[in-house]
């Protein structure tokens, strides 16, 4: 059997450049959990969940440095911002605590090596309370975000709303932390059929406890802590996306969104599917007034598309062992293969509200750069 001190030391072993510690995964009564990282790497905690207490009560200690969790966690550039500053860590490093039993503890750390902190614009917030985040012209940004917020009804929930991009901006948002997650879930302009369609966002929420924006050019979001339904939601615009997800676990939940259109146009309304499920009997449904597909949820990401209906509906069939993560979208007035073109007369219409919509973007935009 291996020593404890050793075995600790493999648990907090990283080949990789990020990596999330839980406190409920420490061993307590003072034993030193070793974090095995060739030194220097910043760390960042998110304990919203966790009492002050507790958190006074385990600590990081290097060669030089002893910080409690409680610190950590209030280690900002600003007192009311949600963005976490990072502690250097110069030294071998490891945590420490007289606590003996703290398996009911929400919070982790996010460890990262200084060569990905030393990007020009590397950020990380804890969804704590509610952020304005923007990035700016000429700039690719990481926006991490964690999430132990443990007291909302769908727990950890994180809300992004008023998204907003020009139309030079990129950005993709992944699961995780850098390095864990390749592909994304959420894309911001996103490919139909060939078309790189650019959106303004509807409000979505998603429950993970950490995951990552990669952004090029202006991009300005609203993130908090909390839960968006989408049934019964009605869509904000003619060109929309918006995001729906379920973990391991959920019950099954049948969701009904209405399509705003304008029926003088033709359209398309789709989704891009992934996710995994242990066995091929686990399913989703995307139903609309006149077609309705099942799919089952892949690593691989999975494009549907049919014409513009009044509703869109999103089931799920024997997935309680699965999970799975649907972006979905309205697009009007935009010919794409299999729909068809816009009804005769109906192109001035479209074009005056194209204008307005540029117009609007860059006062927007001129606004927040």
């Amino acid at each position: 059997m291996l020593p404890h001190s050793l075995f600790f030391s493999i648990l907090f072993s990283f080949s990789i450049a990020h990596q999330i510690i839980h406190l409920n995964e420490l061993k307590g009564n003072g034993f030193k959990n070793v974090i095995d990282v060739a030194p220097p790497f910043a760390v960042y905690f998110s304990g919203a969940s966790d009492s002050e207490e507790d958190l006074k009560e385990i600590h990081l200690v290097t060669r030089d440095k002893k910080k409690s969790f409680y610190e950590l966690k209030n280690e900002k550039p600003e007192e009311f911002s949600s963005r976490l500053s990072p502690f250097h860590v110069s030294s071998t490093a490891e945590i420490t605590t007289s606590l003996e039993e703290f398996t009911e503890l929400k919070g982790f750390a996010y460890i990262v090596s200084f060569d990905e902190i030393a990007e020009k614009c590397f950020r990380v917030y804890d969804v704590d309370r509610f952020e304005v985040v923007k990035t700016h012209k000429d700039v690719n940004c990481t926006l991490v975000f964690l999430n132990s917020n443990f007291h909302l009804r769908y727990p950890p929930s994180t809300k992004i709303s008023n998204w907003h991009q020009n139309e030079l901006a990129v950005a993709n948002l992944y699961r995780g932390v850098p390095s864990q997650e390749k592909t994304p879930v959420f894309s911001n302009p996103l490919e139909i059929n060939g078309k790189s369609v650019l959106f303004i966002p509807e409000t979505f929420s998603l429950r993970f406890e950490a995951f990552y924006i990669r952004t090029s050019n202006h991009v300005y979001l609203e993130v908090q802590p909390g839960h968006k339904s989408l049934h019964k939601h009605t869509t904000s615009g003619y060109t929309t996306t918006g995001f729906y997800m379920r973990k391991i676990g959920d019950p099954h939940e049948r969701i009904e969104m209405i399509c705003v259109r304008d029926t003088r146009f033709n359209g398309t309304v789709g989704a891009v599917v992934s996710g995994h499920m242990p066995s091929n009997k686990g399913s989703i449904g995307l139903i609309t007034d006149d077609e309705a597909v099942f799919i089952t949820p892949k690593k691989e990401k999975k494009v549907w598309t049919t014409e513009l209906a009044d509703h869109l509906t999103i089931s799920a069939k024997d997935t309680e062992e699965g999970e799975f993560f649907v972006q979905w979208f309205i697009v009007q007035d935009l010919q794409i293969a299999g729909t068809q073109k816009p009804m005769k007369g109906a192109g001035k219409g479209a074009s005056g509200l194209n204008v307005i919509v540029q117009v609007l973007t860059i006062i927007f935009f001129s606004y927040f750069n």
